[in-house]
């Protein structure tokens, strides 16, 4: 079987999302903001955190100091997905590093109900991708130039992106410019959000 392995370092990211209320069953730290609105911060500090998202093609997640890496699989791992589909409106990653040798790679994505990873831009995502040969906006199917600065390998990276109903924004601490891109249509009312980098297949084995 093919095995991939992917690495990311998030020293904190946090997501403004609504919800119904109640226990929502989440196990990063949630902040109710409002009746239907709410903030959950993942620092990975804790292995019980890592229940809240699944690897997008059946891998396995591993907590190291810092370091989030997905291993295991049968295609090039892009994400891991949060499990619980709610809007988001805002994803905020602080000092993210992109740590994959190949190529330095992080995506922040919405939409991907039902997405397995093995399409790196399905028609239902809505997102971005920083890539050290060039960033790119992602939406159903299509994608278009990210102005700015491409991100460096090792180096670390603060990012807010915000998704409204007409558009998606973000802005990198590698410029501090912020970008916008208009969407064709609005994102789903409620919806999953998947962030990573990842890398090509490392090794081989039965």
């Amino acid at each position: 079987m093919k095995r991939t392995f992917t690495a990311l370092i998030l020293t904190n990211i946090s997501f403004l999302l609504t919800a119904q209320t109640g226990n929502l069953g989440l196990h990063g730290r949630v902040t109710w903001l409002s009746d239907t609105r709410i903030r959950v911060e993942y620092d990975w500090s804790d292995n019980s955190q890592l229940l809240d998202w699944t690897p997008t093609d059946g891998s396995s997640l591993v907590r190291g100091t810092g370091t989030l890496s997905i291993t295991g699989g049968i295609a090039s791992v892009r994400s891991m997905v949060l499990k619980q589909p709610i809007k988001c409106t805002r994803i905020y990653a602080q000092d993210v590093k992109a740590i994959n040798a190949e190529i330095a790679h992080l995506n922040f994505i919405t939409n991907v109900v039902g997405w397995t990873g093995f399409n790196f831009n399905p028609p239902e995502i809505i997102g971005l991708i920083y890539i050290s040969s060039g960033n790119f906006w992602l939406e159903n199917e299509a994608h278009s130039t990210l102005p700015g600065p491409t991100i460096v390998l090792g180096n670390k990276y603060t990012i807010d992106i915000n998704i409204s109903e007409t558009t998606i924004t973000t802005k990198s601490s590698a410029s501090n410019n912020l970008y916008t891109h208009d969407l064709s249509s609005p994102p789903d009312p409620e919806r999953q959000v998947a962030v990573g980098g990842w890398e090509a297949i490392q090794s081989g084995g039965n």
